[in-house]
């Protein structure tokens, strides 16, 4: 558990220090990093940062991207969803 600790701790750091160096807020230094990553490791063709927000009944649903592979949309237009 110590070391999932670390790397979240460590991952954290490193987020917060290319969003000061880069200025740009910890969210979309978080997702620009998860995004390549997904990305670079073939899970994902693209990744785009969009924002959206929404409240009904007391819930909240936020959305901070997109991504995944267009031409996996179905005939229903489904598209696989992933969510980080």
């Amino acid at each position: 558990m110590d070391e999932l600790v670390e790397f979240n701790n460590s991952l954290i750091e490193e987020v917060a220090a290319e969003a000061s160096a880069s200025g740009i807020s910890r969210a979309d230094a978080f997702f620009k990093r998860m995004a390549a990553l997904l990305e670079a490791e073939g899970e994902i063709a693209t990744a785009d940062r969009v924002t959206f927000l929404a409240s009904s009944q007391g819930r909240t649903v936020r959305l901070d991207g997109i991504g995944g592979e267009p031409d996996q949309i179905s005939s229903d237009n489904a598209f696989p969803l992933q969510v980080l």
